[in-house]
């Protein structure tokens, strides 16, 4: 957008920097919102410029493509960034050394559903008696389970699956 040319531009090292990025890949547009949103906030709250921070901007677009690969969420991904700023380590690392990756393998969360739906039948036998609310519940029973780590969407795919075999 304009706004963000214009913030980029504003340093020379800044323009520079998120130039360098650009040429490793992924949308300038998803650069140029990590890099306000959360690269500068963190800049501004060290009270660092963006030569002295220890995030490359080759680390930066691996972060972005680990997101755009749904191996962690947005969320999650904001934690990484933290780590990088401070350590100046590789996202993968982070991610890696600190068990951070979504789990996105249709059986296992298909599993941790499975057990849910069949530890609870009281809440089941509501949810299928109408109170669709419950749903949101069996949502964060499967993300309390796997500290978070389970992909959103496919929960909510799963979820859908299992619920509806159980309602016929």
């Amino acid at each position: 957008s304009e706004y963000d040319s214009r913030v980029l531009a504003e340093e020379r090292s800044v323009g520079e920097w998120f130039d360098t990025a650009v040429t490793h890949g992924t949308t300038p547009k998803a650069i140029a919102n990590w890099m306000i949103n959360e690269l500068f906030r963190l800049m501004n709250e060290a009270k660092l410029s963006i030569d002295q921070i220890q995030v490359t901007p080759t680390a930066l677009v691996e972060l972005i493509g680990l997101v755009e690969k749904q191996t962690i969420n947005n969320n999650t991904a904001k934690e990484v960034l933290a780590e990088m700023f401070a350590s100046g380590t590789a996202p993968a690392k982070i991610v890696e050394s600190k068990g951070l990756a979504q789990i996105s393998d249709d059986a296992a969360i298909a599993a941790i559903i499975k057990q849910i739906l069949n530890d609870n039948p009281e809440q089941l036998e509501r949810y299928l008696a109408g109170q669709d609310k419950l749903r949101g519940w069996f949502v964060g029973q499967v993300m309390r389970q796997t500290k978070g780590k389970a992909n959103p969407a496919l929960v909510n795919q799963l979820l859908n699956e299992a619920l509806t075999a159980r309602s016929k």
